[in-house]
């Protein structure tokens, strides 16, 4: 008799991702619920992916990202979590400039820019 042999579905390391804004601007727009403040030292930036699972995903460019925000007047950025490490290439004066919320799910996301 011939075994079966039992294999494990995986799923693709790349699945479809949406920008992390999206996660926030469909919620807001159902619910007309304001993101971020009307003053500018209050606004809030962020940057990354979210696969369909709720997941956040790290995304390149975040010295760059962060830079351009400096003279923009932003103080907050929402980063993946694993983008923490990115960090370390941003001038600390700019770095202190800035509060870095960290998040690995769609739920830290909602969290942060609704808090």
């Amino acid at each position: 008799m011939a075994r079966s042999k039992s294999r494990a579905i995986t799923l693709p390391d790349v699945l479809p991702v949406l920008p992390i804004r999206e996660t926030v601007v469909y919620p807001m727009a159902i619910t007309l619920i304001q993101v971020g403040h009307e003053r500018s030292d209050q606004a809030i930036t962020m940057t990354s992916e979210i696969t369909l699972r709720g997941r956040v995903l790290p995304v390149g460019g975040t010295k760059e990202k962060v830079l351009a925000a400096h003279p923009a007047g932003i103080r907050t950025v929402v980063l993946a979590r694993r983008n923490e490490g990115a960090l370390d290439d941003v001038p600390p004066d700019v770095r202190n400039a800035f509060k870095f919320v960290f998040v690995q799910s769609a739920n830290e996301v909602l969290a942060a820019v609704l808090e």
